[in-house]
């Protein structure tokens, strides 16, 4: 079991859970331009230059020099609304390989933060799935709220979720009963189940 006392602070909890999220959408955003730009080249390769003609035409303003980078560019950003559809799958996936037994996320390794069950063992793979999808669709959610005083009020209101209980819970944690805490409490908590788990067994061999 985590002790009260070892949870971080409310504060403390949520600004260290929110930057560990803009590291792991800052890696997972670099992740998909590194290979909508990898995409882009093996079009080119593949499907070839426009003759002369063409990219004079494409380009009219850009210097000859520079046409073909700026082809390049053109298939690129001809590309990259088919990659960024990809992002909540990839973050899905992302979120929920590294929450599975309780391994942290380069975000939360940084800002020494692990995902634990709340029910004294790892997060399991159910658990860290409907987590990481009440995640996706609770971010989805608010970011296409299109008034910014309404993204305001509802990105407050998820803000409160965590502020107002005590271990400090999002709503994607209270769900499947998970808890971020910091990597100290988490080993505190694992050796203390594994004693439990061994004190258990003992008794149960002298019992039969």
């Amino acid at each position: 079991m985590i002790f009260k006392h070892e949870i971080p602070g409310r504060a403390s909890n949520i600004i260290r859970r929110l930057l560990a999220t803009l590291v792991d959408v800052l890696l997972i955003m670099l992740a998909i331009g590194l290979v909508t730009m990898f995409a882009a080249w093996l079009t080119v390769k593949i499907k070839g230059v426009p003759a002369d003609l063409a990219m004079s035409l494409m380009f009219r303003n850009v210097s000859p020099d520079t046409r073909m980078f700026a082809y390049y560019q053109y298939t690129a950003a001809a590309i990259a609304p088919y990659a960024m559809a990809t992002l909540p799958l990839i973050w899905w996936l992302y979120d929920l390989l590294l929450s599975w037994r309780s391994v942290s996320t380069p975000g939360k390794w940084l800002l020494c933060l692990q995902t634990a069950s709340t029910r004294n063992r790892p997060v399991r793979l159910g658990e860290a799935a409907l987590r990481c999808a009440v995640k996706m669709a609770t971010m989805g959610s608010v970011l296409f709220i299109g008034k910014p005083v309404l993204l305001g009020v509802a990105g407050f209101a998820l803000l409160l979720i965590p502020a107002l209980n005590d271990r400090g819970q999002f709503l994607h944690d209270l769900v499947p009963g998970t808890i971020v805490t910091t990597r100290e409490t988490w080993i505190k908590w694992f050796h203390r189940a594994k004693t439990a788990q061994s004190g258990e067994a003992v008794v149960t061999e002298e019992v039969a």
